[in-house]
């Protein structure tokens, strides 16, 4: 079972994004989980302009995404307990069903300081993540 522990203990990182607004905390929800999902924190130009272009994080622009991108291992600090999901979505192994109980245990699991909406809400952004047409992550295109 996932618990709330599998995101960061940092006071400073729950602070600052636990004050953000709701629209702020949905950028920086989804460009650290596609920050850990690629295994980077260096945000790539093409890669933060599709994020943005599908999921339309930012009014803006892309610069925006770039932060929470290089903060995404401290605020992901025990990224491990996600892991299986994360690779599950990003390469497309298993069913659209297994899919779907990744995307609601990540949501589930997001504590409130993170979350920006309620865990349908979440769930079906980590789907539009993995699951668009955009090239993200190629391997999980519909």
């Amino acid at each position: 079972m996932i618990t709330k522990s599998a995101i960061t203990r940092n006071p400073l990182i729950r602070l600052a994004v636990g004050h953000l607004p709701r629209h702020l905390k949905r950028l920086t929800f989804l460009a650290s989980l596609t920050a850990i999902a690629k295994n980077s924190n260096k945000p790539e130009k093409a890669l933060i302009h599709k994020l943005n272009e599908v999921l339309d994080l930012s009014d803006h622009g892309d610069s925006a995404l770039k932060f929470p991108i290089h903060v995404s291992r401290l605020i992901w600090a025990n990224k491990e307990v996600f892991q299986a999901d994360i690779q599950r979505l990003a390469e497309c192994k298993g069913t659209e069903d297994d899919a779907v109980k990744s995307a609601v245990k990540i949501a589930s699991a997001t504590p409130d300081w993170l979350r920006y909406g309620a865990v349908e809400e979440v769930t079906k952004d980590i789907m539009a993540l993995f699951k668009s047409d955009s090239c993200i992550f190629p391997a999980a295109r519909a």
